[in-house]
């Protein structure tokens, strides 16, 4: 958690303005896949694809929800 505040002029617009509304408690599953590629017209380059899915959320104040994410990365070896 995070103590204390900007101590000088500033007007807080929003929940991320105070100190209350970060960090928490939170887990989270993921499930990952990578191909590699040996040959042919894709040869030296890896595909991975990732899902992490939110499964305990407990935050500290006020925050968004979270939801699942997808992470998809191309890389080519040279």
């Amino acid at each position: 958690s995070i103590a204390g505040a900007y101590n000088s002029t500033h007007i807080p617009i929003g929940p991320g303005d105070y100190p209350g509304n970060y960090g928490g408690v939170f887990m989270d599953v993921g499930l990952g896949l990578t191909a590699s590629f040996n040959s042919g017209p894709f040869d030296g380059m890896n595909l991975g694809l990732e899902w992490l899915q939110p499964v305990q959320d407990q935050p500290a104040g006020y925050q968004l929800q979270r939801q699942g994410s997808l992470v998809v990365n191309l890389r080519k070896h040279l």
